[in-house]
């Protein structure tokens, strides 16, 4: 592929300069891909590479979903999903039929579909190769639109075009399986949640609260993805010990007795016992810990481990902040549900000594967002209700 090194060394005008570049960006992105198993990345890396080495206006990286018998690819801009007929298009024929197409003339070509240019964008000249797995199967296409230049693509441009959709096939498989993986990981996620919303039906949905409001008070402290990843599988499961708690204990409508609570206060190490028996990936190994942390206190009051200050993590801290929210503002079988604004006294109550003020501060960031107008309307219509009421008995 690469000419003699003496002739680089030597003649800069024979050609070997672009072919030396040629092999860099192939070089990069094979390294790329290699350490990818995530789609976006993928997309992203590959299709800045090879358009801007081979000069085309537009690329696209499709991946066959036979599932839903489409095409579906990544917007260049937003990262936003995009999917299209398996029938569709020159790259719907490609991925039906397992062959390149390379045509100067779409618009007189029958397998163009006119309708994908908009917004004055005319589609001159399509490249479009099949991404194949190693039994032969078409997992995606790699389509290119209009060269720059004007030109037709060289012999060398051609090679190196395919040369990107191997080394994509090899890339792709491998993140399909992951993909596959991730789905088969949060099924099982899910239907443990489930589990414990059949056990104790008054809390259905506070395990996807907990994660919802404890994701995004961690986006408040500026956690990076993986840690939100990790404070997400742990909100969901925290409560997954308390399927050993008896029906009477979990079910009852009045306070516990002192007997009762030692019993309830035995589903954090329950939690753990049974997550620690999971094999979590290596950033999520943490959630067995967390999940069981989340009624430690600061102060170290908590339960069960007495823990306190820095000896728990960020992400317990913040569970913790969120677990009691919902408890006040969520309906359970000792109380109705309090108004939101009751809810956010009782976490500034409870700061520097059941609470980490950091979390706190950050809790009300995320407060001001999303329950601070819904508070408002709360209070406005409790109000309007009361006053109903009094009209009503005046009317009597």
């Amino acid at each position: 592929m690469l000419c003699h090194r003496k002739g680089l060394m030597r003649n800069g005008k024979n050609g070997c300069p672009k072919e030396l570049e040629q092999y860099r960006r192939y070089i990069k992105i094979a390294r790329t891909l290699n350490s990818n198993l995530e789609f976006e990345n993928i997309f992203k890396m590959v299709m800045r590479e090879i358009t801007e080495f081979l000069g085309v206006a537009r690329g696209s990286l499709f991946v066959v979903d036979d599932e839903k018998n489409k095409l579906w690819t990544l917007t260049a801009t937003r990262n936003k999903r995009i999917e299209l007929d398996l029938d569709r298009g020159i790259a719907g024929w490609v991925a039906r039929h397992g062959r390149s197409v390379l045509t100067y003339d779409p618009y007189n070509d029958p397998r163009f579909d006119k309708s994908f240019d908009t917004r004055g964008f005319k589609t001159k000249d399509i490249l479009a190769l099949p991404i194949k797995d190693k039994k032969g199967k078409v997992i995606g296409v790699l389509e290119l639109l209009n060269k720059l230049n004007g030109k037709k693509y060289t012999k060398r441009e051609l090679a190196f075009a395919r040369l990107v959709a191997d080394e994509l096939a090899i890339s792709l498989t491998n993140a399909i399986l992951f993909e596959e993986e991730k789905k088969v990981f949060e099924s099982l996620i899910s239907v443990m949640a489930a589990t414990i919303d059949a056990r104790h039906p008054v809390t259905i949905g506070h395990s996807q609260r907990i994660a919802e409001y404890s994701v995004k008070i961690g986006k408040e402290l500026n956690l990076p993805p993986e840690r939100l990843e990790l404070l997400e599988i742990a909100a969901l499961l925290h409560d997954y010990g308390k399927i050993i708690i008896p029906d009477y204990i979990l079910r009852k409508k009045g306070a516990l007795t002192p007997e009762e609570f030692e019993i309830m206060k035995m589903h954090p190490l329950v939690t753990f016992n049974i997550l620690s028996k999971i094999h979590f990936p290596a950033h999520l190994r943490g959630v067995p810990n967390i999940a069981s942390f989340h009624h430690e206190r600061i102060n170290g009051q908590g339960y069960p481990y007495g823990k306190k200050g820095e000896e728990i993590p960020l992400e317990a801290k913040i569970l913790a902040v969120a677990d009691v929210f919902d408890a006040i503002t969520s309906a359970r079988e000792y109380h109705e549900a309090y108004p939101y604004e009751k809810g956010k006294e009782e976490i500034v109550k409870g700061s520097g000594t059941r609470f980490d003020p950091k979390v706190v501060e950050a809790f009300l960031r995320f407060y001001e967002k999303n329950f601070e107008q819904r508070s408002e309307e709360e209070t406005t219509s409790k109000k309007k209700a009361r006053a109903s009421k009094r009209k009503n008995k005046k009317n009597i």
